[in-house]
């Protein structure tokens, strides 16, 4: 490949990378606004919501930020990626579901763990997957486009989020 072409199989692997960190942020936003009407419908106290909010899925975050970069180099950050995303819209969709439980509060506890854990690895994943498909010359534009992206993703959660009042969680 010449130093300055990105193939066809680069820019889409770089379409797709955007997209994840715009939904994942997207999503990361809106339950931060759907938290409100949350807590009122299941009564909450304050320190259930900021766990709900942000204690879980940072944790999940953390704990697999340093190891998702070393399995991205390990078996490729588009592999990762797929699987972040995957795990990440699966404990999404269990969001309502945990609804179904008598006591909602642990189920909803564990999907927003599992939503920070499958996050957690989708940055170093992204960059592993510029690096690989983005030509050197190419490469602080492309990882630049990814974090664009991944900011768009909050202001478009805030701004979708807003609807959450007229059409519930």
């Amino acid at each position: 490949m010449e130093q300055g072409k990105t193939s066809p199989a680069a820019k889409l692997v770089l379409l797709c990378t955007c997209a994840s960190m715009c939904l994942q942020t997207l999503h990361r936003t809106i339950f931060s606004v759907a938290i409100v009407p949350m807590s009122s419908q299941l009564m909450l106290s304050a320190r259930q919501e900021a766990a709900l909010l942000s204690s879980c899925s940072l944790a999940g975050f953390a704990l697999t930020n340093v190891p998702g970069g070393a399995l991205a180099d390990r078996v490729g950050g588009t592999r990762v990626l797929l699987g972040s995303v995957a795990l990440w819209s699966l404990s999404v969709a269990a969001l309502p579901l945990a609804l179904r439980f008598s006591d909602p509060l642990p189920a909803l506890y564990l999907a927003r763990f599992l939503f920070g854990f499958a996050s957690g690895v989708s940055l170093p994943a992204a960059n592993a997957a510029a690096a690989k498909w983005l030509p050197p010359g190419r490469l602080s534009s492309g990882i630049s486009l990814i974090f664009m992206f991944f900011s768009a993703g909050s202001a478009l959660g805030f701004l979708l989020g807003s609807w959450i009042s007229v059409l519930g969680w």
